[in-house]
């Protein structure tokens, strides 16, 4: 018996179908109504043409991406590959009214026809979840069922690529199997491979800068060699539940071990993050900890210099609090309750911990502590002490704090507005405990001299040019004159001015703020340090946009000498009222080192 072959043969007229047998009545049902492919006979072989008109009116019936089955005969066969050997001509897609419309073989062995689908190839793709992750043969491997609708998938090109890198790893991919759910779609389970010598770089960055977020990130592409629109680029995806069940990935190093971490983006993305543990800690992440609830751990992502978070961990510690840790990325500190990240210790204060403190780099530290420790620290509280909140709120990294589980610490109520409309976080995630950035300038500059030294001494911290313009004002010289002594500090470049009753500073020396009654500046930093320290100030900068914003600053601010020029005369000549600035300044920039600010830290933890 003859073998019953059919072609496809895609053009811009139509479809058409060449077989050696006749397929009486071929048709498609849309929706109770019936379109005819229009039969023509050359010789021996027989051809349907399905007309470009006719597709053009069929698509009108379909809001959204459809599939249908062709039917001949009178008993309405379908155009299976069970009866048929289906070969195509070239590419079997069309554009109809700007959408496309393929012929493919679905995985229930029959000849389709879909409508606006391959236009917008992510269609294509229902989603795919992981669901395995295991180290074997010296390469890690990853598992993931791939759900796809209308075709099954013939082939899945995946490279991997580091977070700030441009290397591109290869990632060698096997289809293990395949079914159909229904009709319309098909579920595959893709296995893929990436050898562990491919990591070495990664795991150098890493290493050297634990702090951040070193993602490995893969990139899918759904290969099709039926359809025009052959690439479609997608997400893999990993539930709660799926993340629980995956290992963690651990590479031998020479100092510590390396770890990949599977990580649920907010998106619910996967991606395999790295991190450094050491041997102790690895052992703790295999093995059930129990926990004892019973510490509160600093976590700080600073590696140069004191971090904000360790003057309010200092201040608990001078105060005799034993259940309080630091954690560090150096062994410098000598204080057995500082811990070194990654370190045994610091898991295992982890694991025990009641409360957790962060500051600033909080998706990388928040990261260990949930993805290595999984669900052992679910009931845990968590806080985060932004370093500069206000700039981090009109940033989006900060918008990835999840909120459901983090309480923000604020500095004043300007933050905390920030953290309400910005941010979106509700009234009981937020506390009000003080601004951390102004904790090193009081700390560093508190009380140097007497009042009564200080009574004298006046900072004019400006740029030449605006000191040049006090200068010509003979009433505000006569009255600075009367006030005392008074020093000029141009920073960073030195420039003498000859007008006295100027004092001039050298600019290489450090100026200790509070050896001074009054700071009159046009340096908002000079402004803020002087704020922190309850020195009273005044600010002149054309920048100012609204005054309100400079509520936190322990004087009045102005945008120009000439507006400032009354209040400075009467500021001069001690006629001018500063209580309310300096309650306000030490009420807004409520410092960690002060006493009560900590108590509030320490009530809210």
């Amino acid at each position: 018996m003859t073998q019953a072959r059919v072609t496809v043969e895609t053009h811009d007229e139509g479809f058409t179908l060449k077989t050696n047998v006749q397929l009486p009545q071929l048709h498609c049902l849309i929706d109770g109504e019936t379109f005819m492919w229009v039969e023509t006979k050359e010789e021996d072989q027989y051809a349907y043409h399905l007309a470009m008109d006719t597709l053009t009116y069929m698509m009108t019936k379909m809001p959204k991406a459809r599939t249908f089955v062709l039917f001949y005969g009178p008993d309405k066969r379908t155009l299976s590959f069970n009866d048929f050997e289906v070969t195509f001509a070239g590419k079997s897609t069309l554009e109809v009214d700007q959408q496309a419309v393929s012929l493919y073989p679905s995985m229930d062995d029959n000849l389709r026809l879909g409508f606006k689908w391959l236009g917008n190839g992510k269609i294509l793709i229902e989603d795919m979840f992981v669901k395995g992750l295991t180290v074997s043969q010296g390469q890690v491997l990853i598992t993931g069922d791939l759900i796809s609708n209308f075709i099954p998938v013939q082939r899945l090109d995946v490279t991997g690529h580091f977070t700030g890198s441009d290397t591109k790893v290869a990632v060698m991919t096997e289809i293990t199997d395949q079914k159909r759910l229904d009709h319309n779609q098909y579920q595959q389970t893709i296995k893929m491979g990436i050898l562990l010598e491919d990591y070495v770089t990664f795991f150098e960055q890493v290493w050297q800068n634990p702090f951040e977020n070193w993602n490995f990130n893969l990139t899918y592409q759904l290969v099709n060699d039926w359809f025009a629109s052959s690439v479609v680029n997608f997400n893999v995806k990993v539930t709660p539940d799926q993340l629980e069940a995956l290992n963690v990935i651990t590479v031998n190093h020479a100092l510590d071990w390396h770890v990949l971490v599977p990580t649920r983006l907010n998106n619910a993305n996967f991606i395999l993050r790295g991190l450094v543990v050491d041997q102790q800690g690895l052992t703790l992440l295999k093995t059930p900890q129990p926990t004892t609830a019973t510490d509160v751990i600093f976590v700080d992502a600073k590696q140069q210099g004191p971090a904000e978070l360790m003057y309010a961990f200092a201040s608990l510690r001078a105060q005799q609090h034993q259940d309080v840790y630091y954690v560090s990325m150096t062994d410098d500190i000598e204080d057995d309750h500082v811990l070194r990240y990654g370190s045994g210790a610091h898991l295992a204060h982890l694991l025990s911990a009641k409360t957790i403190v962060y500051a600033d780099q909080l998706e990388t530290v928040d990261a260990f502590r949930i993805e290595l420790t999984q669900q052992k620290l679910n009931k845990v509280q968590k806080f985060f002490v932004p370093f500069d909140l206000q700039q981090k709120m009109r940033e989006t990294e900060f918008k990835a704090i999840p909120a459901k589980d983090v309480n923000v610490v604020t500095g004043n109520p300007l933050e905390t507005k920030y953290a309400k409309n910005v941010v979106g976080l509700k009234s009981d995630k937020i506390i009000e405990v003080g601004k951390p950035i102004f904790d090193q300038w009081y700390d560093r500059n508190r009380q140097q001299v007497t009042d009564t030294e200080k009574t004298q001494q006046v900072l004019w911290s400006m740029t030449p040019e605006l000191m040049s313009q006090v200068a010509q004002h003979t009433e505000m010289i006569t009255a600075m004159q009367d006030s005392g002594k008074t020093h000029y500090w141009d920073n960073p470049a030195q420039t003498a001015v000859d007008s006295q009753p100027f004092e001039t500073l050298d600019a290489q020396l450090p100026v200790i703020l509070n050896d001074y009654a009054l700071v009159i500046t046009d340096d908002e930093q000079i402004a803020l340090q002087a704020s922190a320290l309850h020195i009273p100030m005044v600010l002149i900068d054309e920048n100012i946009q609204k005054h309100d914003a400079y509520y936190w600053l322990s004087g009045p601010a102005f945008k120009t000498l000439a507006i400032a020029k009354i209040d400075l005369l009467k500021i001069l000549k001690d006629q001018f009222e500063f209580e309310p600035y300096l309650a306000q300044s030490y009420n807004n920039l409520n410092n960690f080192d002060d006493s009560k600010s900590v108590a509030r830290l320490l009530d809210s933890i």
